[in-house]
């Protein structure tokens, strides 16, 4: 199976600045399920 790897904070940052963790993750996963993928959202830093 494919793999969609979500780096998020550069998502946050750059497309979604309000948006807080639990909804994109929320929303990586419901993207993933339509597409039949897995979701790997990674968030670094502090």
């Amino acid at each position: 199976m494919s793999a969609m790897i979500v780096d998020a904070e550069n998502v946050r940052r750059s497309l979604w600045p309000n948006l807080g963790r639990d909804d994109l993750v929320a929303l990586c996963g419901a993207r993933a399920a339509a597409e039949g993928v897995d979701v790997i959202v990674v968030f670094d830093g502090p």
